[in-house]
């Protein structure tokens, strides 16, 4: 749209300059939406695996505690 019209004013460089403007600013808000979306899913997913360390180290501990008694 802007590239036609650019061409029927003359205006081609100003009008594509334009566009790359418009279209940048739209790829940056995109990724912030991504970003924000991704960052409380990434915070569960590394309490999930802290959470399987912490169960891998205290489980044989727990288990040796009942053999002993």
């Amino acid at each position: 749209m802007f590239s036609r019209l650019g061409e029927q004013t003359g205006q081609l460089p100003v009008m594509l300059d334009r566009a790359a403007r418009q279209l940048g600013a739209e790829v940056q808000r995109r990724a912030m939406q991504m970003a924000t979306i991704l960052e409380p899913l990434l915070i569960v997913a590394m309490g999930g695996v802290v959470m399987l360390i912490v169960l891998a180290v205290l489980l044989p501990i727990i288990q040796l505690n009942t053999w002993v008694k």
